[in-house]
């Protein structure tokens, strides 16, 4: 095997770990590795005959331009279904998508959890009944399964959705053959996607060999916390809030990210998806404990879709910026080289998620440390409190 081939040569990003050059490659000379920093990379083997034509949908080889502020559609909108409003990770708008999409003959590619495997992975649902498997948001690169192959290969509709750098290449090879009516095309404001290393630490916290289910970004603790709920046979275990959490607070600290990520340009472009999803973060919800989702109608096909779907939700039309200003848009991360190796090294050599934020904290000024505890002491105030400190914290933020 060998990585110094084609797909390193004259790239202009880093790797986004999508595995489409895999689907695509006529010769099945690319296979997808998991490598020491818990990212999947290509291995090129010598079946490569340098056809190019793994570069042509590649991110890695493609310079992206931000949108202008076209004419798209944007909403605040959640679920009148309880059910799915209760179990999605924000308002449930993609269940709802998802559902209209199923009614209409497609069938729905997305990411469930793995529990055996340890893994996120790339699915098919072609049964409305089977859309739970889809439920929540997965801090982690998927394996996508050989999934883009089955696309490629068939006759069927299909809607995806998926980070923007994982919809982006899918897009590019169905406009270039003409395809891109057999799709629908779903991403999502993304921060980025954390090494698979830091989740596989994180569920040495529990007994992992156990579990039957994990459910992300659980609304125990409301809306506006990240929590993660465990679920074995006989109780169910709850992570705490996102400030006292090990997993998101080192993820949220930006060092362990995808090379890609820190300044990705398809979170900055609308070009490759039809709707573009997300938690309605800011003021405007702040004080909604259920969950509210964003929602952004690009193309034409996707405002006229939405008057059909919208009877299954509460909804309000907002300004773009509305959403646009509390999410990860055009925004660059930026990472300490010599943090992000120790944490890496880390994760591998103790094994234990909490040792390693500890030792993360303790390489940190003081500053860094008083806003912690200031996190972590309001996150026990009453709910009512936080939000308007948080409304005070964001509207100075703002002005």
């Amino acid at each position: 095997m060998r990585t110094n081939n084609i797909l390193s040569n004259e790239s202009i990003h880093h790797c986004t770990g999508c595995q489409f050059c895999e689907s695509i490659c006529p010769t099945n000379a690319i296979n997808f590795i998991l490598d020491s920093d818990g990212f999947y990379k290509p291995q090129i083997d010598n079946n490569c005959i340098n056809c190019g034509i793994c570069k042509k949908n590649c991110y890695k080889f493609q310079e992206i331009k931000s949108d202008k502020n076209q004419d798209f559609k944007c909403y605040g909108a959640w679920s009148k279904n309880d059910d799915i409003l209760n179990n999605s990770a924000s308002g449930g708008i993609a269940t709802e998508l998802f559902k209209y999409y199923l009614y209409l003959g497609y069938k729905v590619v997305g990411v469930a959890y793995d529990t055996k495997k340890k893994c996120a992975k790339t699915i098919i649902v072609d049964d409305i009944s089977n859309l739970n498997l889809l439920y929540g948001s997965k801090y982690m690169q998927t394996c996508n399964n050989k999934i883009y192959k089955k696309l490629i290969n068939s006759d069927e509709k299909f809607v995806i959705i998926g980070t923007p750098c994982s919809i982006f290449p899918i897009y590019k090879w169905a406009k270039e053959n003409k395809q891109i009516d057999r799709f629908i095309f779903i991403d999502f404001f993304c921060h980025g996607t954390p090494s698979n290393n830091l989740w596989k630490t994180y569920l040495n916290k529990y007994n992992s060999s156990n579990l039957m289910e994990v459910k992300f970004r659980s609304k125990v603790y409301g809306w506006h916390e990240y929590a993660t709920e465990f679920r074995y046979k006989n109780k169910i275990y709850f992570s705490k809030k996102t400030h006292q959490d090990p997993f998101f607070e080192l993820f949220f600290s930006n060092q362990l990210l995808n090379l890609s990520c820190y300044n990705c340009q398809c979170r900055d472009s609308f070009d490759y998806c039809d709707y573009r999803i997300g938690d309605f973060w800011g003021l405007k919800y702040q004080k909604n404990k259920k969950g509210v989702s964003a929602l952004i109608c690009v193309t034409s096909r996707s405002k006229k879709h939405f008057e059909y779907i919208k009877e299954n939700l509460f909804y309000e039309q907002v300004e773009f910026n509305d959403i646009t200003k509390a999410q990860a848009y055009k925004k660059i991360y930026t990472y300490n080289k010599s943090e992000r190796e120790i944490c890496m090294s880390q994760l591998l050599e103790l094994n234990d998620i909490d040792a390693v934020l500890k030792n993360y904290i303790s390489r940190k000024n003081i500053t860094y440390k008083i806003f912690r505890n200031i996190k972590i002491i309001v996150s026990y105030f009453p709910r009512c409190f936080q939000n308007f400190l948080m409304y005070i914290y964001k509207k100075v933020g703002d002005d």
